[in-house]
């Protein structure tokens, strides 16, 4: 799979799906609310010119909560989340109650599945069997269950889940999967109602993983089984790099 750091202009509509890369956007560890814009701002582009990207990257501490998701699935009162400082997010996707700590990388995939001919099904098909083969890279067994049908278990406990919106034909959200967190807080979170709390590569692997093999794996899957034949890297965003520049400026006006 070549993988290629430069942009490009946006394609034209005649060209194939497979004729485009997958934009992936690295950007470390990220604020909620900034994934979020540039989540937007993804969304927007595949709607109005059919492009593919994902976004890569860890949040600090917080949870987020989606369709199937409730305070029942959250081992801790209201008290106890601001004590911690954990804010609590209502997303529009499938799947239950996420965890988010440095250390798990959190998967943001959008694709414009109508344009492509697939259904919401199929999508998740291939997403989950991409983060399985990750998992597998391992040597660990991936097991997929059904109920839930948005988690990838090793050893009989969560170690990846799955989530995603659709709207006018274009995917968002996307995944967790877990490579180093603390698992010291996930007994707090259940991804859902009878869920063991989540491990990791790390803990199953016994040893240490290091993140940037983790994502080369799974773009290369992700490439493999949504049927792109390269991936452009960018390690920034240009709306983050805007926004960090506006914030430096408001900080040398107010010195």
């Amino acid at each position: 799979m070549p993988m290629e750091s430069r942009s490009k202009d946006y394609p034209s509509l005649q060209e194939t799906a497979s004729d485009r890369p997958l934009r992936a956007y690295l950007l470390g560890q990220v604020a909620w609310a900034s994934a979020s814009q540039i989540q937007s701002l993804l969304v927007a582009e595949a709607i109005r010119y059919q492009l593919a990207s994902v976004l890569l990257c860890e949040h600090r501490a917080c949870i987020s909560v989606g369709r199937q998701g409730s305070y029942r699935h959250l081992l801790l009162d209201f008290g106890e989340l601001r004590r911690r400082d954990w804010p609590v997010h209502w997303v529009n996707r499938g799947g239950g109650c996420w965890l988010h700590l440095p250390g798990q990388l959190a998967i943001y995939l959008v694709v414009p599945i109508a344009w492509r001919g697939w259904s919401v099904a199929n999508y998740l098909r291939l997403l989950k069997q991409s983060l399985a083969d990750v998992v597998k890279d391992y040597l660990l067994p991936a097991e997929t269950t059904s109920v839930p049908d948005t988690e990838i278990w090793v050893h009989g406990r969560p170690i990846a889940c799955l989530g995603v919106h659709v709207r006018q034909g274009v995917t968002s959200f996307g995944a967790v999967l877990n490579v180093g967190p603390d698992l010291t807080y996930f007994p707090l979170v259940r991804t859902s109602p009878a869920a063991p709390p989540m491990t990791s590569l790390e803990r199953e692997c016994r040893r240490r993983i290091r993140p940037a093999e983790v994502r080369q794996f799974l773009l290369q899957h992700l490439c493999r089984h949504l049927q792109y034949a390269a991936v452009n890297i960018f390690l920034e965003h240009p709306w983050l790099k805007r926004r960090t520049n506006e914030c430096a400026a408001i900080a040398c006006l107010g010195q």
